[in-house]
């Protein structure tokens, strides 16, 4: 499921027409809303605006009650909200998994590079002091 409404996806919504009026379309019934006191008055409003901007307007005039009852049968708020929180969920849980692998691979090498330069320091091959300055760090911090 994909979530069309306001901002959401916006490159496949731009590469599709019909998908693209479609997200329009119910986002002016939101935008409505907010201005009327019912949601008849919103659809009716939408629908009228549609039609004269050409968005979904074969439609629309074709099947103008159905699309109407439709909404007022289907149009539910709690619903709709639902579903934006959990696809906002889903996105956040995504991105928070990938900075978080991102920051573990920066962590990972880190500590590979001070396991290196400790290892180094115990085999002679540097001393301390040059060691803690190659992770620009100070010699104490190296040992802690």
């Amino acid at each position: 499921m994909l979530n069309i409404n306001s901002d959401n996806n916006r490159e496949l919504i731009e590469k599709c027409k019909p998908l693209r009026d479609y997200s329009y379309f119910i986002n002016s019934v939101y935008e409505y809303k907010k201005i009327y006191a019912t949601i008849e008055e919103a659809i009716d409003k939408t629908v009228g605006r549609c039609i004269e901007e050409n968005v979904l307007s074969n439609i629309l005039l074709a099947h103008k009650a159905e699309v109407t009852e439709m909404l007022l049968t289907e149009f539910d708020d709690k619903e709709y909200i639902d579903m934006v929180k959990a696809e906002s969920k889903a996105e956040g849980k995504a991105e928070g998994l990938a900075e978080g692998k991102a920051e573990g691979l920066a962590e990972g090498k880190a500590i590979g590079e001070r396991n290196m330069i400790l290892k180094m320091i115990s085999n002679g091959t540097i001393t301390p002091e040059q060691g803690a300055r190659e992770l620009n760090i100070s010699v104490d911090e190296l040992y802690s």
